[in-house]
């Protein structure tokens, strides 16, 4: 049933409520069709299923606000914390992710940011104060107008925790399939109530090209800024080293992600 229906027979919400529960303004938008008018991707198309998003999801899992995220890294010595950033600023959302790496190796998303038209220096500003609360590696996409976002992320915080990835068919299928692999090892859990993020990512879909690439899209008019945030967020939480600081040479001894200025470190 959906929630027009739902309303119709007596259920004490509306339309508008629903829009504000998941941050969004249209009736369109993805995430509300497919919460509340049972619109659904095709799951033959979608790289993540539901049954796997629905398995990650912890309903008991809540994001730290800003105010609380200082707080929270400091009282978790034997934690390790790391982010990543999707900047845009007109068609597109920007987003920031917070990830906690446990002791015991569980992968939690403890914070997320959301700038719809904000000014690149706003979001810049703010990234540069969520990594020196104590977050140990930090990924941007640098691609396009990221490079020049990455470098100004890199200049307020400093190369060894902020690094940069130009996203290329390969860095995009190295980092999905990361963060799918998490997923499914069970490695990292979902908050529940980022409905936005579970849409997001079943809605991602995976084609292979003509030259036998894989590439991954969305539909015209949806979004995957969460997800290329997060999945930067894990691939930086799963490539760091395990000690609790990693060394200045680390980015150029190990391969991966590219920063600007500093060592190139391949996938």
């Amino acid at each position: 049933m959906d929630i027009y229906r739902a309303i119709k027979e007596g259920f004490p919400s509306s339309v508008q409520a629903c829009l504000s529960l998941l941050g969004v303004s249209s009736e369109a938008d993805e995430a509300f069709q497919t919460e509340f008018a049972c619109q659904f991707v095709d799951e033959k198309t979608s790289y993540f299923p539901y049954d796997l998003i629905a398995r990650s999801s912890n309903s008991d899992l809540q994001y730290v606000p800003l105010a609380e995220l200082g707080a929270y890294i400091a009282a978790r010595p034997n934690s390790v914390f790391f982010s990543g950033y999707d900047p845009a600023k007109l068609v597109d959302g920007a987003v920031l992710y917070v990830v906690e790496r446990t002791p015991a190796g569980l992968l939690v998303p403890v914070h997320c940011k959301v700038w719809r038209g904000e000014k690149y220096s706003e979001q810049v500003a703010y990234v540069a104060d969520v990594i020196k609360l104590g977050i140990t590696l930090h990924i941007t996409d640098r691609t396009g107008v990221g490079e020049k976002v990455h470098e100004d992320v890199e200049t307020a915080c400093g190369s060894v925790r902020a690094q940069g990835l130009t996203y290329t068919n390969g860095v995009k299928e190295k980092l999905i399939v990361n963060l799918k692999s998490a997923l499914e090892d069970r490695r990292l859990e979902l908050p529940g109530e980022d409905i936005a993020l579970r849409t997001e990512l079943h809605g991602l879909q995976r084609e292979i090209t003509a030259g036998g690439l894989h590439k991954y899209r969305h539909e015209s008019g949806k979004h995957d800024d969460r997800v290329w945030a997060l999945a930067n967020a894990v691939y930086a939480a799963t490539s760091a080293p395990k000690e609790a600081e990693i060394p200045e040479n680390f980015f150029s001894i190990s391969g991966g992600a590219t920063s600007g200025g500093g060592a190139a470190k391949r996938f």
